[in-house]
């Protein structure tokens, strides 16, 4: 399972849509605001996708509180922010993150960073003995 944490409406159809595109039959859930988030990394996703502008708990407060949880903090999260600042992506991997990416501006390109986080961290990353991925 992949945790979504995005509060734009139009981001998630979009990312949903780009990750039916490639073939991924794993369920997506939806965090749209930080605490929910933090609630729902606690049934153990595979992967966390991360924006950082969020309502109440913003993506940076979040990730600490991921990072900082014996239960998730081995949890990857990859970021998904419209953000190019140098700053933020310092801060996001000063926190723990484990990949840093600026949302891409065409569908096309989406499907194609759909793919790539769905290969790489679903199937090409080793995971802890006891994880298994359904993708």
């Amino acid at each position: 399972m992949v945790l979504l944490v995005e509060d734009d409406a139009m981001d998630v159809e979009l990312f949903e849509k780009a990750w039916e595109y490639i073939g991924s039959k794993g369920e997506i859930c939806i965090a749209n605001w930080g605490e929910k988030a933090i609630e729902m990394a606690k049934i153990l996703p595979n992967l966390v996708i991360l924006d950082l502008n969020l309502p109440g708990l913003d993506g940076f407060e979040v990730l600490k509180e991921l990072k900082n949880d014996p239960f998730t903090k081995w949890i990857p999260v990859v970021i998904l922010t419209s953000s190019p600042k140098e700053e933020d992506c310092k801060r996001c991997y000063e926190l723990g993150a484990n990949a840093y990416v600026v949302k891409p501006s065409s569908f096309k390109e989406l499907v194609e960073l759909a793919k790539t986080i769905r290969d790489f961290w679903l199937f090409f990353n080793k995971i802890p003995k006891g994880v298994q991925f359904e993708y």
